[in-house]
């Protein structure tokens, strides 16, 4: 305890600045920049396309975990956990929504829904 005004105690100080924000390298947006995921990117749309898009489920889960390897918060690694068939539901649901509203489904719900599913998939390596 520290002695404060007019001799009452108070609690000691702490910066709010040092230990809540940690050091600030943050490699997120950058983790989609490079040859190798340019590359990776254009691979799995000529994938998708052979395949009617029927493996964008597949072709997601590939591109996350590349992704989240290439990710940097503070120093620490974050992993990314996701299957394809879980994201199969939510893909199905979705394009079908979407094909019924004439893709008014994804611009208010559907985007939201697959951000929901990575952000629920990543966790600390």
């Amino acid at each position: 305890m520290e002695t404060g005004v007019n001799g009452v105690k108070s609690a000691p100080s702490t910066s709010i600045e040092n230990d809540a924000f940690g050091t600030g390298t943050w490699s997120i947006q950058k983790a989609e920049k490079g040859l190798d995921m340019f590359f990776l990117g254009w691979a799995l749309l000529m994938l998708n396309s052979v395949t009617i898009f029927l493996a964008v489920p597949w072709t997601s889960v590939i591109y996350y975990n590349a992704w989240s390897k290439k990710v940097s918060i503070d120093g620490r690694s974050v992993k990314f956990t996701g299957n394809a068939g879980e994201f199969f539901l939510i893909w199905v649901k979705t394009l079908v929504l979407s094909v019924i509203t004439l893709t008014l489904y994804w611009w208010f719900v559907g985007s939201a829904n697959k951000a929901r599913w990575v952000d629920s998939n990543l966790s600390w390596a």
